[in-house]
């Protein structure tokens, strides 16, 4: 299997596109396709959002810890979504997912 060692925090705007390939192709990547709302989860002082999650109709929210993701997906903020991306345990009760892809959807997610 191949093996392959994701930071997200290491990741620039011009790299992404050729990052999010090796992504696809690697074998040992836990990549799915998740239905959501994209929300907020955490705010600074200002009330921005520093944070954000896809609240799934389980109930979970997973944290979405792609670099810039504010800025990248502030516009399906509140939003139905379906991500694709890799998802990590970071503990029993907590996922992260690092997105590659975002989808809207135009039916309403039950939760």
């Amino acid at each position: 299997m191949k093996t392959f060692d994701f930071n997200p925090s290491t990741i620039c705007e011009p790299k992404i596109k050729n990052i999010v390939k090796e992504l696809e192709n690697a074998e040992n990547l836990n990549l799915k396709k998740v239905k959501g709302v994209i929300n907020p989860l955490g705010w600074d002082s200002n009330d921005r959002a520093t944070l954000l999650s896809l609240y799934t109709p389980e109930g979970e929210d997973i944290i979405i810890t792609n670099k810039g993701s504010i800025k990248k997906f502030a516009k399906y903020i509140n939003k139905n979504v379906e991500v694709k991306g890799e998802l990590n345990e970071l503990d029993e009760d907590l996922r992260s997912i690092v997105v590659s892809r975002v989808h809207p959807l135009y039916k309403m997610v039950v939760a």
